[in-house]
């Protein structure tokens, strides 16, 4: 059975609509604009502007264009950070209140090596970096490819503190704990692939996402081009397909509810890609692997 569940009705909604203006009410509409300069009083182009409302912590950024200037028009709710960000430069953090003002700003440039060092991407001091070499060497070029650098492209402060070959170990072995990469065990493991059905000859599906039942081992994933979900039962080999009751429906991840439904949403933007405009909870009752 699919169960097809609408989320809020007019009421709930009236209320929501209605808190939202009660929340505009109390915010001022401004505008803040102004140019971004350097230590030498030239113009700087692209600087990232972030504001950031202090109650909620929701930003929006804008770019300095080529005259160093830039312009952002917002509801102010309390007072607003701003953040300028640019590469080789220090970031410039303040809070502004009231609107309507030009503001000149000045930027400093980095002037130390670290803070340089510091400041760039792990992924661009690779080359430079000299590895131990050899195939018993503890820690190699390939091993750091293989089990950072295919990820990690910005440094933290984990990855960033000076260590040893031997200190670097533990992280790795923290990393394959995250299920970041497989272990050496697992080397020479043979996987199998199981086509997921056409929904015609010729039509393939688009998988979206998948999530496995926690009570089954049971294997659903959505798709989003033909309204379809797809249950894969690995005992049998076998995928069992759900059609989804309305055309169009951009479902999204799976999860699953405490006796047993697997669950999904369809949430495009807008909702009138939907058919009907009707965002949806789309639930289907578990049968056993046997009667699906």
């Amino acid at each position: 059975m699919v169960d097809t569940r609408q989320p809020a009705g007019p009421a709930t909604r009236f209320v929501i609509v209605f808190v939202a203006a009660l929340a505009a009410a109390t915010a001022t509409a401004g505008t803040w604009a102004g140019t971004v300069r350097n230590a030498e009083g030239e113009p700087m182009h692209g600087v990232m502007v972030r504001f950031t409302h202090d109650g909620t912590g929701v930003s929006e950024s804008v770019f300095t264009d080529a005259k160093g200037g830039f312009e952002w028009t917002g509801q102010r709710n309390g007072t607003l950070q701003l953040r300028l960000r640019t590469p080789y430069y220090r970031d410039l953090e303040l809070a502004v209140d009231e609107g309507d003002s030009k503001m000149t700003l000045i930027m400093e440039a980095m002037t130390g090596d670290r803070e340089i060092s510091d400041s760039l991407p792990a992924g661009y001091h690779f080359g430079s970096l000299p590895f131990e070499t050899g195939e018993d060497a503890l820690f190699n070029r390939h091993q750091f490819q293989r089990d950072c650098l295919t990820c990690h492209q910005m440094g933290n402060p984990i990855t960033r503190f000076p260590r040893t070959p031997e200190g670097w170990v533990e992280t790795i072995r923290r990393m394959h704990a995250y299920l970041g990469n497989f272990d050496a065990e697992l080397d020479g493991f043979k996987s199998k692939v199981y086509p997921m059905p056409e929904f015609a000859p010729g039509f393939r599906p688009a998988p979206y996402a998948l999530g496995v039942h926690p009570d089954t081992g049971d294997i659903w994933i959505n798709e989003n081009m033909t309204d379809r979900i797809y249950r894969f039962i690995p005992a049998e080999e076998r995928y069992v397909v759900y059609p989804v009751p309305l055309s169009g429906t951009y479902t999204r991840d799976m999860d699953f509810t405490a006796d047993g439904q697997a669950c999904t949403s369809n949430n495009p933007v807008p909702a009138t890609a939907l058919e009907g405009g009707v965002l949806q909870v789309i639930c289907i009752d578990l049968q056993p692997a046997q009667e699906a």
